[in-house]
């Protein structure tokens, strides 16, 4: 129902265009992966649970190596991995190693244990009939600004610094304004053709970086997972920001309780 409600209101300002289905249109469906990450403090699910995406879905193992049992056969401590970094970048982590080691599809992206893309297989052949390049959650909208609900979570000091961070590091673009808009998206939930993927990635970790070099020099003054809160809402900033280079849908969310 919240699907259908933000779309029906989106709509009426030709804003944050979504999916589109047609039965009648048979095309190729992509090779797709989508790496729902698992970890050690996961809350138990209540019953079984089958996604419409589960084909698609591979499970990922986040801070895999901070922990003392394998939760899936993939993990986010081989290969190129900050694996060691999760207790302050959350599943950013996982978002690294995909961009790192998993280059073979034509779209990859990472959902959550509970949290699911609902996308039916017409639809994953209408992405790439289309050319669809990215696919989010619709976002919500903020109660007052982007800035002020990133703040909730990380305090004035820090999400200021990640405004100066972005204005040191891209002077003349919107990044830095994107903030004091009213939309954003949850979950770093993301599925995108192979580069486009990796060009987000490269740009997110870009400003993560500097970001840790702040949050070490003051670690005793920020929230412990600053890092992770950050990636969510730089992630929100690249999308909003890259609207209209890029051709953006958006999807319904399961979530799984």
């Amino acid at each position: 129902i919240e699907f259908l409600l933000m779309n029906s209101y989106f709509s009426r300002f030709d804003m944050f265009s979504v999916l589109e289905t047609n039965e009648s249109e048979r095309a190729e469906v992509p090779n797709v992966a989508i790496y729902k990450t698992v970890s050690e403090y996961d809350v138990p699910l209540v019953g079984k649970y089958m996604s419409i995406c589960s084909k698609y879905e591979i499970d990922l193992h986040s801070g895999a190596v901070l922990s003392k049992q394998r939760l899936a056969d993939s993990a986010d401590c081989t290969g190129d991995n900050i694996s060691d970094k999760n207790l302050t970048y959350g599943e950013a982590t996982s978002i690294y190693w995909i961009w790192k080691n998993i280059n073979t599809y034509d779209y990859k992206g990472k959902c959550h244990y509970r949290r699911h893309f609902r996308i039916s297989d017409n639809q994953f052949s209408m992405m790439k009939g289309q050319g669809i390049d990215v696919v989010l959650p619709l976002p919500y909208i903020c109660p007052k600004t982007m800035l002020w609900q990133y703040q909730r979570f990380v305090g004035a000091d820090f999400a200021n610094e990640t405004l100066n961070v972005l204005e040191k590091m891209f002077p003349a673009s919107q990044f830095r304004l994107i903030f004091f808009g009213k939309y954003a998206y949850a979950y770093n939930m993301v599925i995108a053709k192979n580069n486009v993927y990796n060009e987000y990635c490269s740009w997110l970790f870009s400003v993560l970086l500097e970001l840790e070099k702040v949050y070490l020099a003051k670690i005793n003054e920020f929230p412990k997972r600053s890092l992770a809160y950050a990636s969510e809402y730089l992630t929100s900033a690249y999308f909003l920001v890259n609207s209209e280079a890029l051709k953006i849908r958006h999807a319904e969310i399961e979530i799984n309780k």
